[in-house]
C-alpha cells in the first residue's frame, strides 16, 4: 500500500515502510560497526522506495532516543539493555497508525515475559499541543510512549531514516538494530522469528524431545509457552462445548486443526480412540478450527468421523482485513487470535494445559497425549519426568 500524507507541517511522508526490528544487551558493539546477522526472510519486508536506504542500519548499534517528552517513565536504550525493543513510530494524523496501536498493546502482552519491551514515538513536528496523548489514550496505548524531539535535524525519527506512518523497529539484545521496514503485519512473525534464535531464558523442556514435532527443533516460540499462563480461548463458534458443562478448572488438550490438513484430522481420530482414558484422567479435549473454517463441513466431518469432544471456530485477528496465513509443505492455514496467542505455525500442534491454567506442554505429538496429561494431572511444573514415551513417535 503507498500512502501519501501531508501533515501541518508540510512534510510529504514516503510509502509505507512497514516495520523496524532491533535487540538489545548490555553490551554494545563499536560505533558504526555492522555485525553479519542472519537475514530475515525478503518478503517480510515492505516495497517502498526507502527499504534499501533504511536497511543500511540492520546489524549497527541502534541510534539514541532524542525525544522531548515521555508520557509516565522515561525510557533509554541503555536503561533497556538486554531486552528485544519493539518502536512504533506515528502520528495522530496517521490514520493506518491506530490499528497498529492496537495491535502494539497486545504484542506488550503477549511477549512481556520474553524480555521484549514495547514503546511508540510520535512524530515530534506534529501533536505539540497534547494531541499525541489524547490520541494514544484513545486507542489504547497503555505501554511506554513519547513526543519526539521537535528539532528537523537532531531527532529520533531522522537518526532511524523514517520518512512514512506507521513504521516499526525491533532493537536485538546487543543494542543493534535488527530489522528495518518490515511490513507492519509482519511484526509478530519477526518476533518470533528473532525468539526462535534467542537461546536465552528458554527452560528446558518437561518431557523427552521424542514427544515433541521437530524433537530438538521444535520452535522456540512454543518453548517459551510451556510454563506460562494459558491465554483465553477465543471462539467464533463451538460444537460440543464440553466447558458449559464441566467449567474451566480440568486439563485441557487443544488440538489445532484445519480441513485440508490430513495430519492434523489423523490427530484428531487419534485423540478420539483415547478420548475415554483422557477424560479418566481429567482431560477435555479442544479441537481448534481456523476462523475461515467453513463450519457446515466441520459439523459433517465431526459426526461422520464420531469425533464427540468439543470444537471451537477461532476467532479472526482484530484490525486486520486480510489475517496472516501460516504457510507450510501441506498449504496455507488462516491464523486466527487463539492461534496467534499459541504461537500455531503451519505444523498444527498440540498443547496441553493443566488445572491450574499453566500450559505444560506445546508442539507435542498427539500420540504422547496420554502420559504427558497423566504427569500433568499427578505433578506440578518442572516436576522430572520419569515414565517412558508410549506410542509411536511419527
Amino acid at each position: 500500500m503507498i500512502v501519501r500524507l501531508m501533515d501541518k507541517v508540510g512534510w510529504l511522508r514516503a510509502p509505507l515502510v512497514g516495520l523496524l526490528v532491533i535487540t538489545l544487551s548490555p553490551a554494545f558493539g563499536a560505533a558504526g560497526q555492522a555485525s553479519q546477522q542472519e537475514p530475515l526472510p525478503a518478503s517480510w519486508y515492505g516495497s517502498g522506495q526507502d527499504v534499501h536506504i533504511l536497511r543500511r542500519l540492520e546489524g549497527r548499534p541502534a541510534p539514541p532516543l532524542q525525544v522531548k517528552e515521555w508520557n509516565g517513565e522515561s525510557r533509554s536504550l541503555h536503561e533497556m539493555a538486554g531486552k528485544i525493543i519493539v518502536i512504533d513510530f506515528w502520528a495522530h494524523w496517521c490514520p493506518y497508525c491506530f490499528p497498529c496501536l492496537r495491535n502494539d498493546a497486545r504484542i506488550a502482552q503477549r511477549y512481556a515475559d520474553q524480555g521484549v519491551e514495547v514503546i511508540a514515538i510520535h512524530d515530534g513536528l506534529s501533536g505539540q499541543d497534547g494531541e499525541w496523548l489524547e490520541s494514544a489514550r484513545e486507542h489504547g496505548v497503555t505501554f511506554p510512549h513519547a513526543l519526539d524531539s521537535d528539532d528537523p535535524e537532531h531527532n529520533t525519527m531522522r537518526s532511524y531514516g523514517i520518512t512514512s506512518f506507521p513504521s516499526y523497529a525491533i532493537i536485538d539484545r546487543q543494542g543493534r538494530v535488527r530489522a528495518i521496514g518490515l511490513r507492519p503485519d509482519r511484526i509478530t512473525a519477526a518476533l518470533d522469528w528473532i525468539l526462535d534464535r534467542d537461546t536465552e531464558s528458554v527452560a528446558p523442556p518437561e518431557f523427552p524431545p521424542e514427544f515433541y514435532l521437530g524433537r530438538e527443533n521444535r520452535p522456540s516460540s512454543l518453548r517459551r509457552l510451556e510454563g506460562k499462563p494459558a491465554p483465553p480461548l477465543r471462539a467464533d463458534l463451538w460444537l460440543n462445548n464440553e466447558r458449559l458443562i464441566h467449567g474451566n478448572a480440568s486439563i485441557e488438550l487443544l488440538q489445532f486443526f484445519s480441513v485440508g490438513n490430513r495430519r492434523s484430522l489423523e490427530a484428531l481420530d487419534g485423540l478420539a480412540e483415547i478420548q475415554a482414558d483422557l477424560l479418566s484422567l481429567g482431560v477435555h479435549i479442544v479441537a481448534v478450527a481456523p476462523p475461515d473454517a467453513d463450519w457446515q463441513e466441520v459439523q459433517t466431518l465431526a459426526e461422520s468421523r464420531g469425533w464427540t469432544f468439543s470444537i471451537m471456530r477461532d476467532q479472526y485477528l482484530p484490525d486486520q482485513e486480510n489475517p496472516p496465513l501460516a504457510r507450510g509443505r501441506r498449504g496455507a492455514i488462516r491464523t486466527g487470535q487463539t492461534a496467534d496467542d499459541y504461537s500455531i505455525g503451519p505444523l498444527l500442534p498440540s498443547v496441553l494445559i493443566d488445572g491450574d491454567g499453566l500450559i505444560r506442554a506445546a508442539g507435542f505429538r498427539w500420540n504422547q497425549a496420554e502420559p504427558i496429561a497423566r504427569h500433568a494431572a499427578e505433578y506440578s511444573y518442572h516436576t522430572p519426568f520419569a515414565s517412558k514415551s508410549t506410542g509411536d513417535a511419527r
